[in-house]
This record gives structure tokens, C-alpha cells and sequence, in this order.
């Protein structure tokens, strides 16, 4: 019997979520997450090293570090709310948009959905920073191609206590097989907390 679960394709929901720190070390509180419309790319790209430790003439042990993920998020257009949010923007009286050079980003989940031919996948990732965006214009032509933006960011991992022990948790991922049926459906409401209750936040665990 085959186990085959299809093949992956698309990208949507995308959303962000502000994280405020805790009190004293403790896990702090992610706002409700924030949609983040016309997505139309996501690239993980793992960062990290492996290492091999060599003795008696032959590899004597091995491993790795995961340090996170650099992200890539391409947005049919990045809105002023979000680079307000995640990117330090502010807006003055008349409601122009402006950037100031000591403008810092925001710490953020950032969550999403990928489709696919038998099984629906959303994912989280607990700490995540955007760079500027990438924006380009394009002349029209006699056919018309749609400009994007493009965001980049790195995310590395949040301390979170699962079964009493403090684990620094980088991403975490449910799909309409394997979750529940409502935290599946529920994962955009709130940011889920792993090892807690269902879309739990802040402090609580």
C-alpha cells in the first residue's frame, strides 16, 4: 500500500503576529495574528553547520547546529500597516508613510498554509525579523506582468517550556491529517503554542 502524500503546491494565509516580551525570562504574548494578503512564494532556507571530528584515522563523530531559517516571502504588495508593524515605519498627521534610518523591525510569528493534492500543511514560525522590501516597477508592455515585493528576514527560535522543560522551539506545523480538527482549523485565530493548550499565548505554560 503506498504511504504517498502527493505532491506540495501553493501558498496562502499568509499572516504575521507581534510578539511583546515577557516579564523576568518568561514567554511573552503574541497579538492576534494579521493577514498578510497576496502571497505568492515562501522559501525556507535552513541555516546551520555540520561538523566531523576526526581520531584514530577515521571520522570519529559527527553533527550539526540549526540556527534557524532565512525566509523569503514574495507579496503582491507589502502595505504600509505592515512596514509600520513589523518594520519600525511610522506615519505622520497627513497620514504620509516615512522610514527613519534608526527604524528597527519587529519581532513576529510569521504563519501560513500550503496546499497540496492530499494534504493541507500550516506552519509556524515563532521568531521571526523582516528586512525592507524589495519593490520593483516595470514598464507596461503589450502584455501586462504583475511587479512583487519581496521580504526577507531570519528566524531563529523563542525559549518555550513543553513538560517542564525549557525548549527553544524554532517552527511547528500541523496538517489536516495529523491535528485536530479544530486546531487545525483555528490555526490563524491565535498563535499556538506548543505543549500548551490549543492557541495558547503568553506566559501561561
Amino acid at each position: 500500500m503506498s504511504d504517498s502524500k502527493g505532491v506540495r503546491y501553493g501558498i496562502s494565509n499568509a499572516h504575521y503576529a507581534l510578539y511583546t516580551d515577557g516579564q523576568d525570562g518568561a514567554l511573552g504574548t503574541y497579538a492576534t495574528p494579521v493577514p498578510m494578503q497576496g502571497a505568492t512564494q515562501l522559501t525556507l532556507t535552513p541555516q546551520g553547520n555540520t561538523w566531523t571530528f576526526y581520531a584514530d584515522n577515521i571520522a570519529y563523530e559527527t553533527g550539526s547546529s540549526n540556527t534557524g531559517y532565512e525566509i523569503s516571502v514574495t507579496i503582491a504588495v507589502v502595505g504600509d500597516q505592515a512596514k509600520i508593524d513589523l518594520l519600525g515605519y511610522a506615519a505622520d498627521d497627513n497620514g504620509v508613510v516615512y522610514e527613519a534610518a534608526d527604524a528597527e523591525p519587529k519581532s513576529c510569528a510569521f504563519l501560513w498554509e500550503f496546499g497540496g493534492s492530499k494534504v493541507k500543511k500550516r506552519g509556524l514560525l515563532y521568531n521571526v525579523k523582516f528586512n525592507r522590501p524589495t519593490e520593483t516597477g516595470n514598464t507596461k508592455t503589450d502584455s501586462v506582468d504583475p511587479d512583487t515585493d519581496e521580504m526577507t528576514g531570519v528566524a531563529i527560535g523563542r525559549d518555550i517550556t513543553i513538560g517542564g522543560v525549557v525548549t527553544n522551539v524554532i517552527k511547528a506545523s500541523a496538517t489536516n491529517e495529523t491535528a485536530t480538527a479544530s486546531q487545525f482549523s483555528n490555526w490563524f485565530d491565535a498563535v499556538y503554542i506548543v505543549g500548551g493548550a490549543s492557541g495558547a499565548t503568553g506566559d501561561t505554560l
